[in-house]
């Protein structure tokens, strides 16, 4: 899985943060108020965008745990996500869930260092997003600068950093089982070779 995506998702994410910060900086300058709606709009869509781009970034990553015991079908994993209530549950699989099945495959795998999947910045990722859901509605109508401040930003940030560094396990993940594959490969024609050898 290429980086790709995972950049992507950082640079809209930055971007729909920026616009938002515009917007209240514009609330406060009579000259350039007019341009309040048209940042909200903006920031709104490239959020929306990055959500998309997520979306099948989180299918590859899945895609990437290929042979792993108890792995969750890609499609599967994306799917349950737009299941009501019952995503407030599954999210909490797919996101730290997947920075520890990342690490776990990266043990079983590897005999170098353990690499770090970003298991609590996916819980924090998540924690914080739900808490700027349930809040939005009150703190954008009273307390808009604040909830910038102390929900979108850390949660924009931590999302942000989670996604770079479970797709850095994924891009481990996947070198590492490239690099396996041949010496399986040539063990097997070893082995063919000696029963050629030595019939029974």
């Amino acid at each position: 899985m290429g980086s790709g995506l995972a950049w992507t998702i950082t640079i809209l994410q930055l971007l729909s943060m920026v616009s938002f910060a515009f917007a209240l900086y514009a609330i406060g300058q009579p000259a350039i108020r007019e341009a309040v709606l048209i940042s909200i709009v903006i920031s709104g869509l490239l959020w929306i965008v990055s959500g998309i781009v997520f979306l099948f970034w989180l299918h590859a990553a899945w895609a990437c745990l290929a042979g792993e015991p108890g792995k969750v079908l890609p499609g599967l994993a994306v799917g349950l996500m737009f299941v009501p209530l019952f995503n407030l549950y599954w999210v909490f699989r797919m996101i730290p869930g997947l920075s520890w099945r990342l690490t776990g495959a990266l043990k079983r795998r590897s005999s170098s260092q353990v690499f770090s999947a970003g298991m609590w910045l996916g819980l924090a990722s998540v924690i914080l997003s739900l808490i700027s859901a349930f809040a939005s509605g009150e703190m954008l109508r009273y307390h808009i600068f604040e909830y910038f401040i102390l929900l979108i930003v850390p949660c924009t940030a931590t999302r942000v950093l989670w996604v770079n560094t479970a797709n850095r396990a994924c891009q481990e993940l996947l070198r590492v089982s490239n690099e396996a594959t041949p010496v399986i490969a040539a063990g097997t024609r070893h082995e063919r070779s000696s029963l050629q050898a030595n019939p029974a």
